[in-house]
């Protein structure tokens, strides 16, 4: 119910310099959503997290099938 009542691209932004990771990222109604929108929605988060020096704290993917999750998760919060 979030994606209704918040900015989530802002909300996202003010968690900096947090870890952040989204994975299959969806809209209000429960659809994937598309790439080219997702990447558009979440630019002002990643532009946060770029300029604050901080990108590599910023991670979402899209279309990561069951099996991977675990791995893809896990790779990122190696890093750290």
């Amino acid at each position: 119910g979030a994606i209704n009542k918040y900015d989530l691209p802002d909300l996202i932004a003010a968690l900096c310099p947090r870890q952040v990771m989204i994975l299959n990222p969806l809209a209000s109604d429960g659809s994937s959503v598309e790439y080219n929108k997702k990447s558009c929605e979440l630019s002002y988060p990643k532009i946060v997290y770029t300029q604050k020096g901080v990108a590599n704290r910023f991670s979402y993917s899209h279309e990561v099938d069951e099996d991977s999750y675990k791995k893809e998760i896990l790779d990122w919060l190696e890093k750290f």
